[in-house]
């Protein structure tokens, strides 16, 4: 359900040293190393799916976005 809101496919990490149910949810964006061009096009290419994420995960937590 949450991969059709996102409307892209995510990598689901397990990472529970406090919780061994927690699992993150990533999103790889291939970037080259002291490029500072490819520093803007990586900005660029993340800003919406940041919004994509607040928008999708505000329903579930929304005292974490007001």
């Amino acid at each position: 359900e949450i991969e059709n809101l996102m409307g892209f496919k995510v990598v689901w990490t397990d990472c529970g040293e406090k919780n061994p149910n927690t699992r993150r949810i990533e999103r790889h964006l291939p970037f080259e190393s002291y490029n500072r061009d490819d520093y803007e096009r990586l900005i660029t290419d993340a800003i919406p799916i940041i919004k994509k994420y607040i928008e999708v995960f505000s329903v579930y937590l929304p005292e974490t976005w007001s």
